[in-house]
C-alpha cells in the first residue's frame, strides 16, 4: 500500500510540475501498523513411539489438544490488536485532516489582506491551489483505499443454529445419514464409517466468503468427525478427525459435509455451525433464534464421588487430593464442569499458567509494546534500574479462576484447590525470552541475565495470584518441570531442545544445574514474602519409571533437597510429581511402587499428576471393541491406584495427591499426534480418562470406587512358534490367578498347542477362538485331557487356516481339581457360552541364527546365501508403507544383521532420530528380560544416511561397524555389533527384535518389527524375542547322534501286565554339546522329553506283579543310538 501511496503522490508532482514554472517539493509521510504476532503451534508431529512409547530423547512434551484452544485465543488477540490499531491510524487522519483544514483558512485570510500584490504572485498562488487540489485528491484516493483495504481484512464470526442450514441439500455427497431435528439441533445418526449428511449453506450467505466453518457438536467425539465443503456436490477439501475446516483461499462452495470417520455406526448431536466470514456482522443474515436442545447432556448424579474414595483412609489419605486438569475452553462446558465440581476437590490449569500462556502466546517475538521497563529490588536487595521485561498476562488463569472460586464460595464445605502449573520448562518457554533484548534472533543471554530474568519471572507471577483475591486457592506449584534427559540418566541438554541448558549447561554429578536450584530458591522466597509458606513447591517429570531416567529424577531431588540447608536463599522442595503417562502394559505396578519408594524416601511427598493411558496396539476404536478396552484400562487404573495406597502405607512417605490429565476422552491431548511422555501418534482413537464423550463413568472410575463391578479383564498373552524337538521349550509360562497351575501356548503352521502344568488337578481344557471374535455365541473349538501322574498334559486344537506371525487368537484354559474349576481368563466360568472374555494370543516368532562371518561393506557377499530371511510383519497400529526383511549371523566377536527395506519415498528431514528412515536392532545378550535396561542392553538405530544413534550404558560407535547403502526401491544396512557381555556359543538364547522407522514428511508415519508390539523396545528389554545360536543353517538330522544310554528313564510307567505292553513311559535326555543344543532347540543342561516310536522303543523284559517292578529296555531311533536298561516301578 506504501508503494501505491507513492506512486500516485509522485504522479500528481509530475503532473503539477508540468502545469507550473517551478517545482514544488513533495514529502510523503507512511505508516504501517505493526501486527501482532500469531502464536506457533504448541506441538510437534508425526511421531508414533509411544504410540507405541517411543523414545523421547530430545524431544518436547506439549499439550497437542490444547494448542487449537491457544490459536484461538492468539487469533482474538490479533483481531483486537488490528482494531485497535486501526482506530489509531483513523484518529490521526482525523487529526491531520483538522490541520490541514486550519492551515487553508489561514491561507485565504492572508490572501484576501494582499490584495496589492503583484499578479506574478497571483499567479504563482494559483499554481499552488492546483498542486494542492491533486494533493487533496490523492489523499481522498489514499483513505479511500485504506477503507476498501479494511474492510477487506474486516473478519467476523457468527454461529448459525442448524435450523439455519439447508438439510434438504440435493446436489450430492449425502449417504448413511438419517437426520432428526431436536430443537434447532441436528441429531444425525450414520449407519456406518465415512456416512455423511451435506447441508446447504444458510440463506444469502456465499461461500466464498467463508474463511472456516467451525461445527459445534453437542453429543460425539470429536476425533471421530470430519468436515468438507462441497460445490455443486463436489468435494473441495476435507478435514479428518475434527471439527473445524479453513477455507483461506476462498473457494466457492454452497455445501458443508458432515462425516462420521469414528470407524463405526455412530450418532451426533450438532447444536450449530460458527462461520468466519470475511466482512461485518451486519453485511451478514441474522441467525435465526435458537431453541434449546432437547437432548441436553446431563452427568450421573446418582454415583458416587470419586473424591470421597481417593481421598479416603480407603484410599490415599483424608487429606489428598483428588484432581484433574481442565483447560479454559472447558468451563463453559456446564456438563464437564459439573463432573468436576462433582468428582474432585482440586484442579490443575491445563495451559493457561505456563510461561507461553502468560506471555499472551507471543512465540515468534514480543508484540509491540509488549517490552516495557521495570524497576524492580530482587531477594539479595540489589536494585535493578529500567531493567527490560516482558508484560505478563494472566487474563486466561483468571478467567479459571473466578469459575472455582465462585464456585468455593457457594460452597465452602466442598473446597476446589488449585494446583500452579508450571515456573520453569524447556517447553512452552518462547525461545526470545533467553535471548538478548528478547530478540529471537539474538544471542543468548549470559547466565547472570538469565536469573534476573527468572528471578523477575517468578516474582511477579507469584506477587500478582497472591495479592489477587484468589490468593488462598494453591496448594502447591510445579516449580520445574521434566528437566531429566530421558536417556542419559542425568539432566536435559541442549540437544534436548532446552533453551535453560544452553546457558547454563546440565550440572554435575553432584548438583543440579543452577537454573533448577534458583526456581526453587526463588519460589520459597516469594512465597514466604507473600504468607505462602504453606505453598507446596513440586518438581515434575514424565517417563518416571522408565530406563534410566529415575537415576536422573533422584540425583535431582537429592540435589535440591541438600541446598535448603544453605544460609543464603535456601531452596525448598515438598515432594516429586510422577506424571503418569502409562499405556497398557508398563510400568507395572511394581515399578511404581519401586520407583515412587526411592522418589518418596528423598523428599517424602510424592503426587501422581497427570494420570492417562494410552490404548492398546490393538485398539481399532469400533463399538465392538470398547467393552474390552473399557475393562482392560480399568485394571490398569487399580494397579496405579493399588500401587500408591501402598506406597502411602510406608510411614516415610505420603502420597498427598492423584491428578488425571483431563476430564472426558474427548477433550484429552492424546487424541492428537505426540512422540513424548505417553503421546500419542493421532490416527488411533484413544479413551483415556474416567469419562467418556457423554460424560458418563467408565469402568476405569469404578476401578477406584468399587472394582467388584468391572467385568473379567481381557489378559493378553504371546504364542511363541513352536520350534525344535521341544516344541514348548521356549513358549511363555501363562500363570493361572489364585493357584500354581500355568500352561505353556505355542504354535505352528496348522495348531494351537498348550502344555498344562497343575498338580494335584485332575484334567484341563483348552478353549480357542481362532478368529478372536470376543463374543458370546462366538465359534469354539475345545480340547480336554486328563492330567497325568505329574500334573502334565498336552492339549492341541487344529486350525482352519495356516497360522501365522501376527495371527490372532482368542483363547482360556480351565483346569478343574477337587476344589472346582479354575479359569485362566474368564472367571465367570461361561466359556461354552463364547469367547467374551477369552484372552487375546497374538502369534509370535522363533528364529535360530547361524554361524557366519560376514565383511560389513554395504555389500551382500556369499556369506549370507544360505541364510533364510525373516519378515518383519508387526506394524502395532501403525501405518507404514515401507517393507522389510533381515538376515542375521554370529560369530565369536559380533552380531551380523542385513536388514532390507522397500521404500519408495526416503526422508531424514525430521529433527527426531527416530523419525527419520531407519533401521533399529535391539540386543538383549543375558536374555534377562528385564522392565528397564541394563548394561547389556542396547538400541543401535542406522538411518539410510548411514548415520547413527545409540541408547544404553554400552551400546556405542565404537561397538558397532555398519554400512547403509540406497538401492533403486529402498535401502538396505548391513552391521556387526560387537557381544559386551557373554562370550557366545552354540545353543545360548539371546534377547532381540528388529525394526524399521518409516519417515515421510518430516515425521515417521510408523513402524515395522519382528516381534514387539508395544513399541515399548527402548527402555523394556523384556518385549523383546528370542533367537537361539546355532552352528549352521539348516542342520540335517544326520549331523547329530546321540547316544541313548545317557537317557533317564523315570519311574512315569503304565505297564499292561495282561497283554504284557508298556501304555506310557517317561524318558529324557540332558542335552550337553552345543551339535545337539542347536538340534534340540534348547540351552545346554536342559532336559528335553523324547517321543515313544520316535525317538525310541520300550520293551518290558521282566515284571513282577507282586512287587509291580520290572526291568525295560530302551532302544533309540532316529538320531538316537544305543540302548539303556532301566529297572522301573508301576506302582502309582
Amino acid at each position: 500500500m506504501v508503494k501505491r501511496k507513492l506512486y500516485r503522490v509522485l504522479s500528481a508532482t509530475a503532473i503539477a510540475t508540468m502545469l507550473a514554472s517551478s517545482t514544488v517539493p513533495v514529502t510523503v509521510n507512511a505508516e504501517e501498523a505493526s501486527e501482532v504476532t500469531a502464536a506457533e503451534d504448541v506441538l510437534e508431529a508425526g511421531s508414533e513411539v509411544s504410540d507405541t512409547a517411543e523414545e523421547t530423547k530430545g524431544e518436547t512434551k506439549e499439550d497437542d489438544s490444547k494448542a487449537s484452544e491457544e490459536s484461538k485465543e492468539d487469533k482474538e488477540t490479533k483481531e483486537d490488536t488490528k482494531k485497535a490499531d486501526k482506530k489509531d491510524s483513523e484518529d490521526k487522519k482525523d487529526s491531520k485532516e483538522d490541520k490541514d483544514s486550519k492551515d487553508k483558512d489561514k491561507e485565504d485570510k492572508s490572501e484576501e489582506d494582499k490584495d496589492s500584490e503583484e499578479d506574478s504572485e497571483e499567479d504563482k498562488d494559483s499554481e499552488k491551489d492546483k498542486d494542492k487540489d491533486l494533493d487533496k485528491d490523492s489523499k481522498k484516493a489514499d483513505k479511500k483505499e485504506d477503507k476498501e483495504e479494511d474492510e477487506e481484512s474486516e473478519e467476523c464470526e457468527i454461529t448459525y443454529p442448524m435450523a439455519d442450514f439447508n438439510r434438504d441439500y440435493s446436489k450430492g455427497g449425502s449417504w448413511g445419514a438419517d437426520v432428526t431435528l431436536k430443537g434447532s439441533a441436528f441429531k444425525i445418526e450414520y449407519s456406518g464409517n465415512y456416512a455423511e449428511k451435506v447441508v446447504g449453506l444458510p440463506s444469502g450467505i456465499k461461500g466464498d466468503k467463508v474463511k472456516a466453518v467451525k461445527v459445534n457438536i453437542k453429543k460425539g467425539d470429536v476425533s471421530g468427525f470430519s468436515v468438507k465443503l462441497r460445490n455443486e456436490g463436489e468435494e473441495l477439501k476435507a478435514a479428518y478427525g475434527t471439527n473445524v475446516i479453513e477455507n483461506s483461499d476462498g473457494e466457492d462452495f454452497d455445501g458443508i459435509g458432515l462425516m462420521n470417520s469414528s470407524g463405526d455406526a455412530e450418532t451426533f448431536t450438532i447444536s450449530s455451525i460458527t462461520l468466519t466470514l470475511k466482512g461485518e456482522e451486519k453485511d451478514f443474515p441474522k441467525p435465526s433464534q435458537a431453541d434449546e436442545v432437547d437432548e441436553k447432556a446431563d452427568i450421573e448424579w446418582d454415583i458416587p464421588n470419586l473424591k470421597d474414595y481417593v481421598s479416603s483412609d480407603k484410599g490415599i489419605g483424608k487429606n489428598s487430593y483428588t484432581g484433574a486438569a481442565i483447560m479454559l475452553s472447558e468451563i463453559s462446558d456446564k456438563a464437564l464442569m459439573d463432573l468436576v465440581e462433582k468428582h474432585f476437590n482440586a484442579v490443575t490449569f491445563g495451559n493457561e499458567l505456563k510461561p507461553d500462556a502468560l506471555f499472551n502466546y507471543q512465540n515468534d517475538k514480543p508484540s509491540e509494546g509488549m517490552i516495557v521497563e521495570e524497576t524492580w529490588t530482587d531477594a539479595k536487595g540489589v536494585t535493578h534500574e529500567n531493567m527490560k521485561v516482558p508484560t505478563l498476562n494472566f487474563d486466561r488463569a483468571e478467567k479459571m479462576l473466578e469459575e472455582i472460586k465462585d464456585w468455593n464460595d457457594e460452597h465452602p464445605d466442598d473446597f476446589i484447590k488449585v494446583r500452579g502449573h508450571v515456573l520453569t520448562w524447556h517447553s512452552q518457554t518462547p525461545s526470545w525470552f533467553f535471548k538478548e533484548n528478547y530478540d529471537p534472533d539474538g544471542e543468548f543471554v549470559s547466565p547472570e541475565e538469565m536469573t534476573l530474568r527468572h528471578e523477575w519471572f517468578i516474582k511477579n507471577v507469584f506477587e500478582h495470584v497472591f495479592s489477587s483475591e484468589y490468593k488462598d486457592m494453591f496448594y502447591g506449584w510445579d516449580c520445574v518441570n521434566e528437566a531429566c534427559s530421558d536417556g542419559t540418566g542425568t539432566y536435559r541438554s541442549a540437544s534436548e531442545n532446552s533453551n535453560w541448558a544452553r546457558i547454563y549447561g546440565t550440572g554435575s554429578e553432584d548438583d543440579a544445574p543452577e537454573y533448577i536450584l534458583n526456581a526453587f530458591r526463588y519460589a520459597n522466597y516469594y512465597a514466604h514474602e507473600m504468607g505462602q509458606d504453606s505453598l507446596e513447591l513440586y518438581y515434575n517429570d514424565y517417563n518416571e519409571c522408565s530406563g534410566n531416567k529415575p537415576d536422573a529424577i533422584a540425583g535431582l531431588l537429592s540435589s535440591v533437597k541438600k541446598h535448603e540447608s544453605d544460609d543464603v536463599l535456601p531452596t525448598r522442595i515438598s515432594g516429586f510429581g510422577m506424571q503418569g503417562h502409562h499405556n497398557m502394559q508398563t510400568p507395572t505396578k511394581q515399578q511404581i511402587i519401586d520407583c515412587g519408594r526411592r522418589y518418596g524416601k528423598i523428599v517424602g511427598k510424592i503426587q501422581v499428576t497427570e494420570l492417562d493411558f494410552k490404548c492398546s496396539s490393538d485398539f481399532g476404536g469400533t463399538k465392538d471393541e470398547y467393552s474390552a478396552e473399557y475393562t482392560k484400562e480399568a485394571y490398569r487404573y487399580k494397579d496405579v491406584f493399588d500401587a500408591y495406597k501402598e506406597l502411602d502405607e510406608d510411614p516415610d512417605i505420603d502420597v498427598n495427591g492423584m491428578t488425571v490429565w483431563g476430564v472426558i476422552d474427548p477433550n484429552s491431548w492424546l487424541q492428537t499426534s505426540s512422540s513424548v511422555g505417553g503421546g500419542a501418534n493421532g490416527r488411533q482413537k484413544q479413551v483415556p480418562l474416567l469419562f467418556d464423550g457423554e460424560y458418563k463413568a467408565k469402568p476405569a472410575y469404578w476401578a477406584f470406587v468399587d472394582p467388584t463391578k468391572l467385568e473379567p479383564a481381557i489378559n493378553s498373552i504371546t504364542l511363541v512358534q513352536g520350534s525344535g524337538k521341544d516344541a514348548f521349550a521356549h513358549g511363555k509360562k501363562v500363570k493361572i490367578d489364585g493357584t500354581e497351575y500355568s500352561f505353556v501356548p505355542v504354535w505352528s503352521e496348522n495348531k494351537l498347542s498348550v502344555k498344562v502344568k497343575a498338580e494335584g488337578a485332575t484334567s484341563a481344557k483348552l478353549y480357542v477362538d481362532f478368529a478372536q471374535t470376543m463374543a458370546d455365541g462366538a465359534e469354539v473349538k475345545t480340547a480336554e485331557a486328563n492330567l497325568d501322574e505329574n500334573g502334565e498334559c498336552v492339549l492341541e486344537v487344529k486350525a482352519d487356516d495356516t497360522l501365522q506371525v501376527s495371527s490372532q487368537i482368542a483363547l482360556d484354559v480351565v483346569v478343574t481339581d477337587d476344589e472346582g474349576q479354575h479359569a485362566f481368563n474368564n472367571i465367570r466360568l461361561t466359556q461354552e457360552d463364547g469367547s467374551k472374555y477369552f484372552a487375546k494370543g497374538l502369534c509370535k516368532p522363533f528364529m535360530t541364527i547361524a554361524k557366519g562371518t560376514p565383511k560389513v561393506d554395504g555389500k551382500v557377499d556369499k556369506a549370507w546365501d544360505k541364510v533364510e530371511p525373516v519378515e518383519l510383519t508387526i506394524t502395532g497400529g501403525t501405518k507404514p508403507h515401507a517393507l522389510a526383511g533381515a538376515k542375521l549371523l554370529w560369530d565369536e566377536d559380533n552380531l551380523y544383521v542385513l536388514l532390507c527395506v522397500k521404500d519408495d519415498v526416503l526422508d531424514a528431514s525430521a529433527d527426531a532420530v527416530h523419525e527419520k528412515d531407519s533401521i533399529e536392532v535391539f540386543i538383549d545378550e543375558d536374555n534377562e528380560k528385564a522392565d528397564s535396561f541394563q548394561p547389556d542392553d542396547k538400541q543401535y538405530r542406522i538411518n539410510y544416511l548411514n548415520e547413527a544413534s545409540f541408547n544404553g550404558t554400552k551400546c556405542l560407535e565404537e561397538n558397532c561397524e555398519y554400512a547403509a547403502t540406497v538401492t533403486e526401491d529402498g535401502y538396505f544396512v548391513e552391521a556387526a555389533f560387537a557381544w559386551t557381555d557373554i562370550t557366545p556359543e552354540v545353543g545360548q538364547t539371546i534377547g532381540l527384535d528388529l525394526q524399521i522407522n518409516d519417515g515421510a514428511n518430516g515425521g515417521r508415519i510408523g513402524t515395522r518389527t519382528w516381534y514387539d508390539e508395544t513399541g515399548n523396545g527402548w527402555s523394556a528389554p523384556r518385549v523383546y524375542g528370542e533367537v537361539t545360536l546355532v552352528e549352521e543353517t539348516g542342520a540335517e538330522v544326520s549331523d547329530v547322534n546321540v547316544d541313548i544310554s545317557k537317557a533317564k528313564v523315570t519311574r512315569k510307567v503304565q505297564y499292561d501286565s495282561k497283554t504284557r505292553t508298556i501304555q506310557s513311559i517317561e524318558v529324557q535326555y540332558k542335552v550337553t554339546t552345543d551339535e545337539e543344543a542347536a538340534y534340540f532347540g534348547v540351552n545346554k543342561g536342559e532336559y528335553v522329553q523324547l517321543e515313544a516310536d520316535k525317538d525310541f522303543t520300550a520293551t518290558m523284559l521282566d515284571y513282577h506283579p507282586w512287587l509291580k517292578v520290572g526291568c525295560v529296555k530302551v532302544e533309540g531311533k532316529g538320531v538316537f543310538s544305543g540302548s539303556r536298561l532301566a529297572v522301573v516301578s508301576t506302582r502309582k
